[in-house]
């Protein structure tokens, strides 16, 4: 469910399944408003920087200007009425997947989750033959490869981002009051165990999202029937409506989401849902209404 809101620079959407509302909103780049934003900067000695870090509507409040979504170079996403990101507007050409396309037809920012195949509507699978190349190639572009893309942050900025949390601001400020106290000795020790704290912090982060980007990105071959072939092709390679042959798999590993159409088989959902006995799984069933319902 989405509603369009009654100025044309705000759209609100209703995620149903994850029960989330999210708001975009469209901006453009305010030349004016940038070079009073970095003035009042300088002038604060760094300190409106980092209250808009914290508090980001002042960026752009300040080097913003509101403006509709077919024009907007600039969208803010709220979510649930909070702010998430300030993202630019790619017109022409992206690389990966997308979460949101802006339908010139609508108006509006139509989510790719909601995308269906045209056969899916009359409860039958896409084509026996399997996609054609020039339908891979459009899926491709449009929803990006077949894997999970975890960003990692560098260690600079990360230490950044810790650096300008509230707690550590405290901190410096606090440092700042025993030095001008002549409390040098405390101030050394505030500092050394913030410093320690925030190394430790962005080791830590470090570490753990590499561990994770690591194991998120696992590509396996599958066989898969496209043009009236069955080709091998990469995990990564996948397109939603591909056909994939199962029984010959060498691997226990699929990383995909798959509806079963043919055969049975047995899957260890235990990573998804904890259970750790494995679940016999059925073919689908035409005129059942799971194809067609199936986002």
């Amino acid at each position: 469910m989405q509603k369009a809101a009654s100025q044309e620079s705000l759209q609100e959407l209703c995620l149903a399944e994850d029960n989330v509302d999210i708001a975009i909103r469209g901006y453009v780049a305010s030349g004016a408003g940038r070079l009073a934003y970095w003035a009042a900067v300088v002038a604060t000695a760094g300190g409106l920087y980092v209250v808009s870090r914290w508090l980001p509507a002042v960026y752009i409040y300040m080097a913003r200007r509101p403006a509709p979504l077919a024009l907007a170079d600039y969208v803010q996403v709220l979510v649930d009425g909070k702010h998430a990101s300030i993202e630019p507007v790619s017109i022409s050409g992206w690389d990966g997947g997308l979460d949101f396309v802006y339908c010139s037809a609508l108006g509006q920012y139509v989510c790719t989750s909601r995308w269906k195949d045209p056969a899916w509507a009359s409860g039958s699978v896409t084509g026996h033959a399997g996609l054609s190349g020039g339908a891979v190639e459009q899926r491709a572009l449009l929803f990006g490869q077949c894997t999970i893309d975890i960003r990692e942050k560098s260690y600079l900025q990360l230490l950044w981002d810790e650096a300008l949390n509230p707690f550590y601001i405290f901190q410096i400020a606090s440092i700042a009051v025993w030095c001008s106290e002549a409390y040098y000795y405390y101030s050394g020790v505030i500092f050394a165990i913030s410093a320690l704290s925030i190394a430790v912090t962005v080791i830590t982060t470090k570490r753990t999202v590499r561990r994770i980007r690591d194991m998120s990105a696992y590509v396996c071959t599958a066989s898969v029937l496209r043009a009236n072939q069955w080709c091998a092709v990469p995990s990564s390679g996948l397109v939603p409506g591909d056909i994939i042959d199962i029984s010959g798999l060498d691997q226990p590993v699929l990383p995909c989401d798959a509806v079963l159409l043919e055969g049975d088989c047995i899957v260890d959902e235990s990573m998804l849902t904890g259970e750790c006995i494995p679940e016999s799984k059925a073919p689908l069933v035409c005129g059942d209404g799971v194809l067609e319902a199936l986002d």
